[in-house]
This record gives structure tokens, sequence and C-alpha cells, in this order.
């Protein structure tokens, strides 16, 4: 799915694929390619949390930059945090760690982006710069 000049969502392609291995989504990519003879003009993709994605992605489409969904991202930052290695779930204020990946993913600049990162840090590591 992609946004349009109105910010709507528009289906590009609908895929069946036998499993999510790197040969079937190759093909998919390779599929995508023939039918959109724009893909070079792809600024971004959001994936989930399938990192293999990532690289395959980037690969195919090297204009483009692959971002993790923010669902994603913050599930598993409370998945982490929760862990007992870490102090377990009282040890760190989820809810403001969440409004940390917020503030990076609203950001309009990169200091706003830098903000977020170094609240994050303050959060978790008590480091203030």
């Amino acid at each position: 799915m992609v946004n349009d000049v109105f910010g709507h969502g528009q289906y590009v392609q609908h895929a069946l694929l036998e499993n999510e291995s790197h040969a079937c989504m190759i093909d998919a990519i390779a599929a995508f390619k023939k039918a959109n003879s724009c893909w070079d003009k792809i600024l971004a993709f959001i994936v989930d949390k399938d990192f293999s994605e990532m690289a395959l992605l980037e690969k195919a489409f090297p204009s483009a930059i692959v971002l993790l969904c923010w669902f994603h991202v913050k599930k598993y930052l409370r998945a982490e945090m929760a862990k007992s290695v870490y102090g377990g779930r009282y040890t760190y204020d989820m809810d403001k760690v969440d409004d940390s990946v917020d503030m990076m993913m609203r950001a309009e600049d990169k200091a706003a982006y830098a903000t977020g990162l170094r609240y994050m840090y303050y959060l978790l590591d008590g480091i203030e710069d």
C-alpha cells in the first residue's frame, strides 16, 4: 500500500506467497517491479518486525529507506524492558519510553529526533547530555 498525493492509502500489489522465505520474497519483489515501472521512485518502506525483509528491500530498492513500524519497535522495547536481566517490568516507566519513541517518530527534523533519543537514553540509562 502507498499513500497518494491526498494522503490516502492505495494498494499497488497483492501477492499470495507460499511462505516468507528469501526466494519467495525475491519473486514477489520481481513481480512488483515488473508491474510497476516507477518502482525506482519509491522513497520509503515500512516493515513489521521481520528484520530479514529489511536487507532484502534495501538491496532491491537502493534509493529507498527501509523503516521499522513504530508499533513493533514499541512492542519490542516493552518486551525487552520486562526481562529480568534488565530489572523486570517495574524498573522503567514504559509509558515514558513509549513517549520517547513517539517523539522520535513525529520529529520534523534531526534536532527534534535527537531530543527524543536523548530522552530515551535518560529514561533507560540516566544519561544526560
